[in-house]
């Protein structure tokens, strides 16, 4: 298992999937007729939830890191996840600060960091 990327930010852990791009549709039926009518809208995604965590070492780098991740936001990027799979053209709605938190022992990790830092991004993919 890889580490998963978010435009070349790399994290320890990543929860969630970026759904792809499809044909979406809208229910358009009246209210008063039975049956269902629907408008194909064209290939759409919804908007996806991922949550990221990723230990460093000082308040600095908390800070740095928050910084980084919302520098991001209204960017076209590629998302690559635990599994290797990327899916590129995918835009940064949003990157909002979970949490952060001390860990007691430094023990493995990305950068062997005593303190977490939880994001969470609301993504889309674009065609």
């Amino acid at each position: 298992m890889a580490n998963p990327t978010i435009g070349g930010i790399t994290f320890l852990t990543m929860r969630g999937r970026v759904t792809p791009t499809g044909t979406m549709v809208v229910d358009t039926t009246p209210d008063d007729e039975s049956g269902h009518e629907y408008q194909e809208l064209g290939d759409r995604a919804p908007e996806s939830l991922l949550v990221t965590e990723l230990d460093v070492d000082t308040d600095a780098d908390i800070t740095a890191h928050i910084a980084a991740c919302k520098a991001l936001q209204g960017t076209l990027v590629t998302i690559e996840d635990p599994h290797g799979e990327a899916i590129g053209n995918v835009m940064i709605l949003e990157a909002v600060v979970a949490d952060t938190k001390r860990n007691r022992t430094a023990v493995g990790g990305i950068n062997g960091g005593s303190r977490f830092v939880t994001m969470n991004w609301r993504v889309q993919a674009t065609l």
